[in-house]
């Protein structure tokens, strides 16, 4: 009995110790900030660490020009709430070329300098920028290379990015992407519950998050 209560003391340190070192960090992919949504960042986001708020979306016309779309958070808000701000930026999918001198390069520079440019005249020095792009698998080369430019251009912010899991089968390509990466968020599209006990639940299908 000593031993089985020695075991669940250890057992509890260790989940506290592991508990006491984990951030929590929430999204607020919100495209119309409400009053309500305002309210809620004051009042429901006492126990997170960190907010990542979307401010910018790249969007792709007929002719595959680019257009940024400005989202008005309430700066003032976030601002008094004072909790780390990640800046995310949505970018929409692209198979053209990922070169400097492409319009889409050039939109996502000026996005990306736009947004903090917005964050910092409200007071706010953002703690990262994120780029949310679901590249195809086979491009990891050129979304390394936007990575590279955007990472040149950041005086002080960290650079996140979202992931996918098909990204992973191409290993080499995938820890070149993260070389001037200072962390990632992998997106998992489909959990699936096993049927029985004795069976390993699934975390994700590589199917359903397939692009391109």
């Amino acid at each position: 009995m000593r031993r089985f209560t020695a075991v669940l003391l250890i057992y509890a340190a260790l989940l506290l110790s592991v508990r006491a070192e984990m951030s929590q960090a929430a999204y607020l992919w919100q495209r119309a900030w409400t009053p309500a949504v305002s309210t809620a960042v004051a009042e429901q986001t006492t126990q997170l660490d960190g907010l990542t708020v979307l401010c910018a979306e790249i969007k792709l016309s007929d002719s595959a020009q680019p257009t940024r779309v400005e989202i008005l958070p309430d700066w003032a808000r976030l601002q008094a709430r004072g909790l780390p701000i990640t800046l995310a930026i949505r970018a929409a999918v692209y198979s053209g070329s990922f070169q400097q001198d492409q319009a889409m390069t050039r939109c996502l520079l000026d996005t990306v300098a736009a947004s903090l440019g917005r964050a910092r005249a409200a007071g706010i020095e953002p703690a990262a920028v994120e780029i949310d792009f679901d590249c195809a698998t086979r491009q990891l080369e050129g979304y390394a290379h936007w990575l590279h430019l955007i990472r040149a251009q950041l005086d002080g912010p960290e650079l996140s990015i979202t992931t996918l899991p098909t990204w992973m089968e191409r290993s080499a390509a995938f820890a070149q992407l993260l070389v001037p990466v200072d962390h990632f968020v992998l997106q998992v599209h489909s959990v699936q519950r096993a049927d029985r006990i004795d069976l390993d639940a699934s975390l994700c299908d590589p199917q359903l998050a397939v692009v391109g």
